[in-house]
């Protein structure tokens, strides 16, 4: 006795127990199944009634204090030495007593590339004092810094050195605050007092003998940093930014209409700066490698922070329009990963009062943000479903029929399509190594999976321009034969490979289409299965 078996499109069976077709399925594809597919590692903008986006996020350039280094460690010189009188008062006098005299060294203290420091306050790092002698005795005293304060109390460095001998004296400078303002200047000015008592020792001295002072300031262990910082040469970065949707495309066109790059940069510093990107490369690329144009670098000046605390944000946009070759016509190239070269300028306007904290940063994050208004020809997609044939049929003695009864089946997929694209493919049938067992399915020379409806005719002033209006439905069977399934048996079907090829609807004549969240694909599989049952 035959009997035939059909499920129909509603997944209903008639004078059947459906337990007994193969297993059949029915799935909703939306944007928001991709967001989620992405989002691990991509932010998607995805709003109700705005066109769905991607948006690959990238720091690009960070500038912290500490890589600044705008002012140098600063070794400091200077010597306090006899005259001729002052070494004949000293010999005149008896073994034991003391010859006192006191040095003001004023220091214009010189950086590089021109910083003007009013003041420093520090929050780590040394002050070193070296004294070397060449008395021939002894000396003690003080070196005070009269403009170096902590809790308003000005450092004072005792003194107490042998003859014709060294000593080195450190100062922890935490907390520590320098007044560089005292001078007629207003900055880079500071004034050492030293005070000496040389002991006679009856050694004769001569002039010239007497005390050198070196003093070393480690001014990168900083809290605070208030006046001009210079303008040091140009720092420059280089960063990488993935966009992965290319790496998920084999071959064809995917043409982007308005792709732009946001730029978001963060200034905690009252330092104002100025940003430009020397170029953005697209080293994969076969023809257009490097972006130009004045969107690169007419980027605003980066003003200061108003006060510590508080982040000056700074927004420039780079479009296809501000670009050479344009935006557009580069990813269109599909490149993997995009090169910025950033370009930062300290003080850019001159002198101007500055102010610098250690935790002060300058950071720029490129948004490089594809919205899906665009069209895409001949693309390529490729995924992989698991199969095990010998379960679904029966054949490991486990399956709801007995393949022995099978004689052939046939595959009905229903679609409803409301997304703006069209797809052309093969199914392809492999064992666990991938190797091709058989083909079937759909005809590559015509879309298995029609468009949703768009209504070119409509201007790209129209609200609904490029937009699916409609869904539209798609039914495509397949048979495979009890021979092409013994086959798949025979070899071990594992693995189930998708390969097609997408056009958005109107490709072919470049007409742009819009992408929203609200779009999906509604697929509903069911089979028809002929069996020979001997009763």
């Amino acid at each position: 006795m035959r009997e035939e078996f059909i499920l129909n499109d509603q997944l209903s069976a008639t004078g059947i127990d459906p337990s007994f077709a193969i297993p059949l399925g029915y799935t909703t594809l939306n944007l928001g199944d991709i967001e989620r597919a992405f989002d691990s590692e991509n932010f998607i903008y995805n709003e109700q009634e705005a066109v769905f986006a991607f948006v690959y996020r990238q720091e690009i350039a960070r500038l912290s204090a500490s890589q600044l280094g705008l002012i140098s460690s600063q070794e400091i010189g200077f010597d306090v030495a006899l005259s001729d009188g002052q070494a004949t008062v000293l010999n005149a006098l008896p073994a034991g007593q003391t010859f006192e005299f006191s040095y003001p060294a004023e220091i214009d203290l010189s950086f590089e590339n021109g910083p003007e420091i009013e003041t420093v306050t520090f929050n780590n790092g040394f002050l070193t004092l070296t004294v070397a002698s060449t008395l021939p005795q002894n000396a003690e005293g003080t070196l005070s810094i009269p403009a170096l304060t902590l809790d308003g109390a000005p450092l004072q460095m005792p003194i107490s050195i042998a003859a014709n001998s060294t000593l080195e004296i450190e100062v922890d400078l935490n907390n520590y605050v320098l007044d560089l303002t005292q001078g007629s200047s207003g900055y880079n000015y500071l004034l050492v007092n030293v005070d000496l008592a040389i002991t006679s020792s009856g050694a004769p001295a001569s002039g010239g003998d007497g005390v050198s002072f070196e003093l070393t300031f480690d001014f990168n262990a900083f809290e605070s940093i208030y006046g001009y910082l210079g303008t040091p040469p140009a720092y420059t970065f280089l960063d990488t930014q993935y966009v992965d949707l290319f790496k998920n495309l084999i071959d064809g066109t995917l043409f982007f209409a308005e792709p732009r790059i946001d730029l978001t940069i963060s200034n905690t510093s009252g330092v104002p700066f100025e940003i430009n990107l020397s170029g953005v490369f697209a080293p994969e690329n076969q023809v257009e490698t490097e972006l130009g144009g004045p969107d690169l670098t007419n980027i605003p000046t980066i003003i200061a922070a108003p006060s510590p605390g508080l982040v000056e944000t700074t927004l420039h946009t780079i479009t296809s329009q501000g670009t050479s070759p344009s935006l557009s016509t580069v990813l269109q190239e599909g490149p993997f990963e995009l090169l910025y070269e950033t370009n930062v300028q300290i003080n850019p306007l001159g002198n101007v009062q500055n102010w610098l904290l250690d935790s002060s940063y300058l950071a720029c994050t490129a948004e490089l943000f594809l919205p899906f208004y665009c069209y895409a020809d001949n693309f390529a997609i490729a995924d992989t479903i698991d199969l095990d044939f010998a379960s679904i049929l029966g054949n490991d003695g486990e399956g709801p029929i007995d393949w022995q009864d099978v004689k052939r089946m046939q595959l009905r997929l229903v679609a409803d399509n409301g997304l703006p694209i069209e797809m052309f493919g093969q199914v392809y049938f492999t064992d666990s190594l991938y190797n091709v067992i058989d083909s079937l399915y759909f005809d590559s020379n015509s879309a298995f999976l029609a468009s949703g409806f768009i209504d070119f005719s409509l201007p790209p002033s129209h609200p609904d321009h490029g937009r699916v209006l409609s869904e539209t439905r798609t039914i495509r069977d397949s048979e495979l034969t009890r021979d092409e399934i013994t086959v798949l048996l025979n070899e071990n079907a594992k693995k189930v490979i998708l390969k097609a090829r997408s056009n958005t609807s109107g490709a072919s004549t470049q007409e742009l289409v819009r992408f929203y969240p609200e779009y999906e694909l509604k697929m509903k599989l069911s089979a028809k299965i002929d069996t020979q049952i001997e009763l």
